[in-house]
C-alpha cells in the first residue's frame, strides 16, 4: 500500500481514511503508525492546528464524521475510520450491544454505571462521570472507560475546557464521551451483526499485512482482539 507524505492535518485525514485504522502516535511499536510518514515540519505539542499532531486528535473528533479516536488497540490510543468499525464490532463482541453483553455476564457493573450514564446523558465529559459516580472510584472507572471504547460501545466525541469567571477558556482539555450509535448512527453496529466474526479478523489482518508487511501474526492477534 502507497501511503504519501503527511505534511499537514488534512494530509493525515486522508492517509487515515486510506489505510482504515492505525495506533496513534508512539502506541504503534511493531505494529503500524502514521508517525514514520510526518514530513519535518509536524511537531507535537506546538500548538499548531494544522501541523501539531496533538491537536488532530480534537480536530478529527469534532470536524469528521468518518474517523474514530479513543483507546481501542492494545488498550492505547488509536484511529478507526466509519468503514472499519463494524469489522471491529463483530470481532470483539460479535455484534452485541450493551444489553446482550451485559445479560451474558460479559459486563461489570461499573462498565453498566458508566454506560448507562453516557448513554442518557447523549455526551458526557469524563469530569462529571467523575462527579456523578464518585472520585474515589477514579480507578475503576478508568477501567470501565478503557474497556468500552476497546468494545467500541463508547467514543471520544468532543474535547471542552474549562471556562474562566471571564469567560475564558484555560487548563488542560477535558474528554467528552458519547455512545458508538450517537456519533456513527446506528448503521455501523447493524452492519456489524451482518460480518460474521471470523470474517471480519480476517479482513483486518490482511489490511494489517498491506500496512507492515512484518508484523508477526502473534502481534495481529492482540492488536484486532480486546485485551
Amino acid at each position: 500500500m502507497i501511503i504519501s507524505t503527511i505534511n499537514g492535518f488534512d494530509d493525515f485525514c486522508n492517509e487515515i481514511k486510506k489505510i482504515g485504522f492505525c495506533l496513534s502516535g508512539n502506541n504503534g511499536e511493531e505494529v503500524f503508525s502514521l508517525k514514520s510518514y510526518y514530513s519535518d515540519n509536524i511537531e507535537l505539542h506546538t500548538g499548531s492546528k494544522e501541523f501539531d499532531p496533538w491537536e488532530w486528535k480534537n480536530r478529527a473528533v469534532k470536524e469528521t464524521d468518518y474517523i474514530c479516536y479513543g483507546k481501542v488497540f492494545l488498550n492505547k490510543a488509536g484511529w478507526i475510520t466509519i468503514d472499519w468499525i463494524p469489522d471491529f464490532i463483530s470481532v470483539r463482541r460479535d455484534g452485541k450491544s450493551f444489553e446482550e453483553l451485559y445479560h451474558d455476564g460479559l459486563m461489570t457493573q461499573m462498565e453498566k454505571q458508566v454506560f448507562n450514564l453516557i448513554n442518557s446523558r447523549v455526551k458526557v465529559s469524563i469530569n462529571d462521570i467523575y462527579l456523578e459516580l464518585g472520585r474515589s472510584k477514579k480507578k475503576s472507572i478508568v477501567k470501565a472507560l478503557t474497556n468500552l471504547q476497546m468494545l467500541l460501545l463508547i467514543t471520544i466525541c468532543d474535547e471542552i475546557y474549562k471556562i474562566s469567571n471571564s469567560g475564558v477558556p484555560y487548563g488542560w482539555p477535558v474528554t467528552v464521551f458519547s455512545t458508538m450509535e450517537e456519533k456513527f448512527g446506528k448503521g455501523v453496529t447493524e452492519k456489524a451483526k451482518e460480518i460474521d466474526s471470523g470474517i471480519a479478523y480476517y479482513n483486518i489482518s490482511e489490511q494489517l499485512k498491506k500496512l507492515n508487511s512484518q508484523v508477526t501474526d502473534k502481534k495481529i492477534n492482540k492488536f484486532i482482539k480486546k485485551l
